[in-house]
């Protein structure tokens, strides 16, 4: 067990969490993690006409992106789970068939289905249509562009979750 602070408000709680099945992921990796993302791309042969960050865990990771890359961002919402809540983004398909480059970018990419239906809804099958993501189960189809977590969910089933523990520090 350990102890974990959670802000709500003004408010402070303390609560009691079994770690045994959690993977701690600091804001101090996410950093890290941003600035290697940027730098595959920034390395890349491919520059972004605009940035695509999939609701909800994809749109801070692309606000971040959209900052370090200097391209505008464009927030979806876009869920197979949850009530499956899905908003089409207006003349995406005749952008990316006029040569536009496109990075969409999720926090994982667990099992691939909220992805898929994305890029299927939108008829998107052209080379110039990329994927940026911070986790990547590579036991799913969906292999994207730009990664920096390897995750194999046939041997790993931990839940990721973020947080600043009590006592002790996570790199």
């Amino acid at each position: 067990m350990a102890d974990f602070i959670v802000y709500c408000g003004k408010m402070l709680q303390v609560y009691k969490v079994d770690m045994a099945d959690k993977l701690i992921y600091t804001q101090l990796m996410f950093n890290r993690d941003m600035d290697r993302l940027a730098d595959q791309i920034n390395k890349s042969v491919v520059s972004y006409d605009c940035i695509i960050g999939l609701a909800r865990g994809g749109l801070i990771p692309a606000v971040c992106l959209s900052h370090k890359l200097g391209v505008s961002m464009n927030p979806v919402v876009w869920q197979t789970r949850d009530g499956g809540i899905r908003k089409k983004i207006e003349n995406l398909k005749e952008d990316i068939a006029s040569g536009a480059n496109v990075l969409i970018v999720d926090d994982m990419i667990d099992s691939g289905h909220a992805l898929k239906s994305f890029l299927d809804s939108h008829e998107i099958t052209t080379d110039n249509v990329h994927i940026a993501s911070l986790f990547y189960n590579i036991v799913q189809p969906i292999r994207p562009d730009y990664y920096c977590r390897i995750i194999d969910r046939e041997l790993d089933r931990r839940c990721i979750v973020t947080g600043k523990q009590i006592g002790r520090a996570h790199v």
